[in-house]
Parts: C-alpha cells; structure tokens; sequence
C-alpha cells in the first residue's frame, strides 16, 4: 500500500511539473527549395488577407523592428509593384491554462486507516498569453512564398510598451538569425 502511494505521489509530482512548464520561444522555418536568396535587393509591405492585427502604435513598432532586421539583411524598402519580395506578418494571443501546484503543510487523510501525508499537493489554473507570429516572404515575379518563419512563445505579462519593443527586438533577431537561409 505504501508503495502504491509513493508511486501515485511520485507520478502526481512529474505531472504537475509537466503542466507548469512555461516554454521558450520556438521558431519554425519554411524555405522554398532551390531559391536563391542573393537575388532579392527590395521589398514591399502587404497585409494578409482576413488577418487580425495589433492597435496602431503596436503594429508600427512590429513593422519597424522587422524592417530594421530586413535592412541589416541588405533589403531595402519599395513602394513600387517592382519590388523583389512582398513580406507580410501575422500575429495572434490566445489565451492559455497554466496549472499550478504546491504543497500545503495540512495533513491529508486518504482512505479510513491509512496513515497521513504531510504536504499534500494543492493546485490550480492561471491563464497566461501564448503568442504566435508568422512572417513570410512571397517572390514577386515567380508569385510564390519563398520562406516563413513562425514563432511561438508564452508571453509575460506586460503593458510597458518599451518592455514589449525589446521583446520584440530578441524575438526578431532570433528569427532572422536563420536568414538568409544557409545553402544546402
């Protein structure tokens, strides 16, 4: 029986532990096979269609992060139906469940007659942002996607607009970190 209980309380603790894992930024990548990135020089902004995005200050922030990324990279902003590349973002927050456990110091009676356990666990739920975001870049003249990067990460919980911009810096740098992509 105490074996039992030593398993339940052991498979009870690696489960919370599991579940209250905040994860770190993941970033995924598409590229098109056999593109040459060296050919691409302009680019030229586009929304997706039927796409959600940020209030006004937000989105220009995210716009003028990446496009500080795209011209450390070499590209350069165009207005002109010419441009090389069409790049547009997406970005949505869900709402996510966190559960959360501890150890409380009240003895826990199980069955009648079994012995106590001090530090039985208590536990609960927080909601926390999980935030996703795609960046693709389309070629004009083949009119097909050419490379994607989707990143996606637990986000903290802030208001601070030049706490967000920095986060927003190191998400962008890591994300481009992979481009141009290296030739196979």
């Amino acid at each position: 029986m105490k074996l039992k209980i030593n398993l339940l309380m052991a498979a009870l603790f690696a489960g919370m532990m599991f579940c209250s894992h905040v994860s770190a930024q993941k970033v995924d990548y598409y590229v098109a096979a056999g593109t040459s990135f060296a050919q691409y020089k302009t680019y030229k902004w586009q929304r997706a269609n039927k796409a959600l995005y940020p209030e006004k200050a937000l989105d220009e922030m995210f716009i003028n992060v990446i496009a500080g990324e795209l011209a450390r990279k070499g590209l350069s902003l165009s207005d002109s139906d010419d441009a090389d590349l069409i790049v547009t973002y997406q970005i949505a927050i869900m709402d996510d469940m966190e559960w959360s456990a501890g150890h409380s110091t009240i003895p826990w009676q199980g069955m009648v007659g079994a012995p106590g356990l001090q530090g039985g666990p208590v536990g609960g739920t927080n909601t926390i942002k999980k935030g996703s975001f795609i960046l693709d870049f389309y070629d004009v003249k083949q009119k097909r996607q050419v490379w994607q990067a989707h990143a996606t990460k637990t986000l903290a919980d802030t208001t601070d607009f030049k706490k967000r911009e920095n986060n927003t810096k190191k998400a962008m740098a890591k994300i481009f970190k992979n481009y141009p992509p290296r030739a196979k």
